[in-house]
């Protein structure tokens, strides 16, 4: 999970960021453009905006070939914040502002922190990673034009499209590493609609699929509850700075050690013991539930990922956690791929695997070591690379096309 969010933010990154140039090519309606764009959110008293951005990689091999997420943002001056990201519906990092209390919020360490409140958006935005690397948290201050030209070597207006229902002017752009354009909304607000951003490297679209700029934004959408199986810390930035989760959560600490034995029932009647397994290379073992759509997204691309690899002697075993027979017989008959399920009604494991937030799969090695543990969705390409470290992939052998006879040899 940590590598899929490094790699989506250094996409963003490179995109957003760069040094100030000349923006002398940029003609006068254009700038005349932008420049009411900025203005009109920074003097906006309250502004709703949701928005998805979709970046691909465009290198050939790039191993996270495309991120897709949604963000939403809400802010009410003076201090009243709240940006919320998301990736395949599951919340993955956030920044939550009350006006007493700020609070930041990352899901690939499963923590949270609270500190005062800045007194301005500027203070509360000067705070947020996402706000630095993006464009429309940075409307809201006054660099709104600078953010909006940064980087920028020549700009024009170059006609009008219709972006979602809403007429927009098209502002067409150059970098020195590539080419864009602002999709601006006609009229009395001036919203920037859409974004797109081409070079060798990525490919971005940020589209704002809806704005409401008004004074009166809910002040419930700046209220923050802590996310289940996660704990508080004293500071989110920190554990980022120093990548701490191998630290910092318990279950991490399980590398490089014997893998604790596991004696359960399977959802076939038989009975499932680590231990006594027969001599694999490699166990993938993922503890996961119906309830929690992070693993609904993970068993089937684990599965694909292990059935691939039978010949190499990689075996893959699920434990359901606290989720009653007829629960998981249901869930898992609805399921493309078939997998061993073991039972753990009362959660017996919980302890000795260290178990928070789930899906936690734990990979263990042929002479029952712990080799790598990893919490939330994990790329399958991650894993695949992990095994390749200390298991000979056997290519997987496919049956030979039978030789039809000839008419001659007949």
């Amino acid at each position: 999970m940590v590598f899929f969010k490094r790699i989506h933010w250094l996409a963003i990154f490179l995109v957003f960021l760069g040094t100030q140039v000349a923006r002398a090519q940029i003609e006068p309606d254009a700038q005349q453009l932008l420049q009411e764009t900025a203005d009109f959110l920074f003097k906006a008293e309250g502004v709703y905006v949701a928005m998805d951005v979709d970046v691909r990689a465009l290198e050939e091999n790039a191993k996270t070939p495309r991120t897709y997420s949604q963000v939403q943002i809400a802010a009410r001056r003076p201090n009243l914040y709240a940006r919320q990201l998301r990736s395949e519906g599951v919340l993955r990092d956030a920044l939550i502002s009350d006006g007493r209390s700020m609070y930041r919020y990352s899901e690939s360490y499963a923590a949270w922190d609270e500190r005062p409140a800045p007194v301005s958006m500027e203070l509360v935005l000067a705070n947020d990673d996402f706000a630095n690397t993006t464009i429309i948290p940075r409307l809201l201050t006054s660099r709104g034009y600078e953010a909006l030209t940064q980087n920028i070597t020549a700009a024009r207006i170059s006609g009008e499209r219709d972006v979602k229902g809403a007429n927009c002017r098209i502002i067409s752009f150059e970098q020195a590493d590539g080419t864009g354009e602002f999709a601006i909304q006609s009229g009395e607000e001036p919203l920037l609609r859409e974004y797109r951003f081409e070079n060798k490297v990525v490919r971005v679209l940020l589209g704002c699929n809806r704005w409401d700029v008004r004074p009166d934004i809910a002040e419930e959408l700046f209220r923050f509850t802590p996310i289940a199986e996660s704990r508080k810390v004293d500071s989110v930035a920190d554990l980022m700075k120093r990548g701490g989760t191998t630290d910092d959560l318990p279950a991490y600490k399980l590398k490089g050690e014997l893998a604790p034995d596991i004696i359960l029932p399977t959802l076939s009647g038989d009975k499932f013991r680590l231990s006594k397994l027969e001599h694999k290379q490699a166990i993938v073992l993922m503890f996961w539930a119906s309830t929690e759509r992070r693993c609904n997204l993970m068993l089937p691309s684990m599965t694909e990922l292990t059935d691939s690899l039978q010949d190499s002697g990689v075996a893959f075993y699920t434990i359901n956690l606290k989720e009653n027979e007829d629960t998981v017989r249901e869930y898992i008959s609805k399921q493309r791929r078939q997998f061993l399920v073991a039972l753990d009604e009362s959660g017996e494991t919980m302890a000795p695997y260290k178990i928070g937030p789930l899906p936690q799969m734990v990979i263990i090695d042929k002479n029952n070591v712990i080799r790598y543990v990893h919490i939330g969705l994990t790329p399958k390409v991650l894993v695949e690379q992990e095994l390749k470290e200390f298991v000979k992939i056997t290519p997987t052998k496919t049956p030979k096309a039978s030789k039809k006879k000839s008419r001659k040899s007949e």
